[in-house]
């Protein structure tokens, strides 16, 4: 039997999306609402996840928050081919969870 390897989703915009399946990863560029449920969706069955900072911001903050606290699937946001929107810095993220604001 081969290992098929991980399943891996990517969500967002379709120029980003282009790159990202022919990398082999399933591909969803919905409409903005429709976003939340499609996430939810794919994280059912996904061993990786990744968003697109503008598609992340159609998802509610606490289900977003809490994909990304979680192992499985293993969640990212990521920027977009053209970089219109840049993900959060992650160092600073994990600072403000753990309340090392300065």
């Amino acid at each position: 039997m081969v290992d098929k390897g991980p399943d891996i989703v990517f969500i967002g915009d379709e120029v980003s999306a282009a790159g990202y399946r022919l990398a082999g990863a399933a591909v969803h560029s919905p409409l903005a609402d429709d976003t939340p449920d499609v996430f939810r969706k794919v994280c059912k069955h996904a061993d990786v996840v990744m968003v697109t900072a503008e598609f992340a911001a159609h998802i509610a903050a606490p289900r977003l928050n809490e994909a990304l606290a979680g192992v499985a699937p293993l969640v990212l946001v990521v920027e977009d081919a053209r970089g219109r929107v840049v993900p959060a810095n992650l160092e600073d993220r994990v600072h403000a969870v753990l309340g090392l604001d300065a």
